[in-house]
């Protein structure tokens, strides 16, 4: 077994970016890769050191970056370090936790920082990154210039994802907070007023100007997202796990991927303004009814992946139902599939059990219906068409959809009987 850094598996890059301010900040002036970069010791602390570093319009000649800290209940940074009598000022934050790569290529974390519950920055700090898995850290301050940022490669992130089965790519933006403060189940942040990036409220961290949503510190089950905001992103800090009640403004346009995954949330009225839902929003969540805003026109991978969703209401307006979108939904037992929708991706219905009724609206021809996309629903399932032409086409796309002596009805009369798909 080997141990590495969970950034010498992603990635070699040599920059960080804060979208915040629209600055690119220069993290290493080197060509070196990260994990090669040599680590200084200095008193209980570890630090990469660095001459002529910029950030923003800010140049510092000899700039030290924490990477190690002790395993002790406080933790207080210093602003200067001094190293054969130079003084480097202390100006970011890299701590992440360990990683085995056993045998069988699987990534283990090894949690080292169990005893830390406080650590205090200075407000040389420009930059955290990589911050995760600190299970008894109550509190962390974000000073003044302090912005929170990402390692790996600041324009795009490649990953791999477990939904969609395939290599996908991810704005930046949206993948930001990935993950960020995770691991740090009992934290809440402290956030110096004149920060330039962020607001924090009612343990949610804000843009400055109060329009996205970054991280969730909040434990409460009830939750309201004021007016004004118009994004909420991936989860970060803890998410929204313990939320019961979210109750959403009409300004909001954005739900970012794994949003309220996993999340105790039983119903939520999604506003008319919203436009976009990511991936995997409520897998795993507690939610039993959904009704689909107008304006979106795609449900994109796992996004209701929810074992007591047992109703669905989907807009007229909507034109794609990606792959997995509602596995594993074993209390439904019916869907009306609205006229426009083109496509029904690769398991989409999988293992919805109870699944016994699928109404297409579409007077044309079926969607296309992609591989296992009905697999593991109710034998005999039973799919309402509007006439014998799209019956055809149907009868054509079930192959390969898993179904077992479905049926296909126009109106009450059966078409096709017991297709095997």
């Amino acid at each position: 077994m080997k141990v590495k850094r969970l950034f010498y598996l992603l990635s070699s890059t040599v920059l960080t970016v804060s979208i915040f301010s629209g600055n690119v900040f220069a993290y290493y002036n080197g060509t070196t890769p990260y994990y090669e970069e040599p680590k200084t010791a200095i008193g209980s602390f570890k630090y990469i050191l660095k001459e002529n570093v910029q950030y923003g319009s800010v140049k510092v000649p000899y700039s030290a970056t924490v990477v190690d800290i002790p395993n002790v209940q406080k933790v207080e940074i210093p602003e200067k370090v001094i190293y054969n009598g130079t003084e480097f000022t202390v100006t970011d934050l890299d701590l992440c936790e360990s990683y085995i790569v056993t045998k069988e290529n699987n990534v283990k974390t090894i949690v080292t920082h169990t005893d830390i519950k406080e650590i205090t920055l200075p407000n040389t700090i420009y930059n955290l990154t990589s911050f995760e898995n600190f299970p008894n850290l109550l509190k962390i301050n974000i000073p003044l210039n302090a912005a929170i940022g990402r390692n790996d490669n600041f324009n795009k992130v490649k990953y791999d994802d477990y939904d969609t089965a395939k290599s996908s790519t991810f704005d930046f933006q949206s993948s930001n907070y990935e993950r960020w403060f995770t691991g740090c189940p009992k934290l809440k942040l402290s956030v110096d007023p004149n920060n330039k990036y962020y607001n924090y409220k009612n343990d949610l961290l804000y843009s400055k100007d109060g329009k996205e949503i970054y991280m969730s510190f909040n434990y409460n089950s009830d939750i309201i997202i004021p007016y004004g905001v118009e994004k909420i992103y991936r989860f970060g800090g803890n998410g929204f796990h313990n939320a019961k009640n979210i109750n959403l403004p009409n300004t909001l346009t954005y739900l970012g991927d794994s949003v309220f995954a996993f999340s105790e949330i039983t119903k939520i009225n999604l506003p008319n303004s919203l436009k976009v839902i990511e991936q995997s929003a409520f897998k795993g969540s507690k939610l039993k009814k959904i009704v689909l805003p107008k304006k979106i026109k795609k449900i994109k991978p796992g996004t209701f992946r929810c074992t007591n969703l047992n109703s669905i209401k989907l807009d007229e307006n909507l034109t794609a139902i990606q792959r997995y979108s509602f596995s594993s939904c074993k209390k439904l037992k019916a869907i009306i599939i609205p006229k426009k929708v083109k496509n029904i991706g690769d398991s989409a219905f999988m293992r919805c059990k109870n699944l016994s009724k699928v109404n297409i609206k579409t007077t044309k021809k079926s969607p296309k219906i992609g591989k296992n996309a009905f697999r593991n629903t109710k034998k005999g399932i039973r799919f309402v068409v509007k006439n014998k032409k799209v019956a055809k086409s149907l009868n054509k796309k079930l192959k390969n959809s898993g179904v077992k002596k479905a049926n296909i009805l126009v109106g009450k009369k059966v078409v096709y009987h017991n297709i095997n798909g």
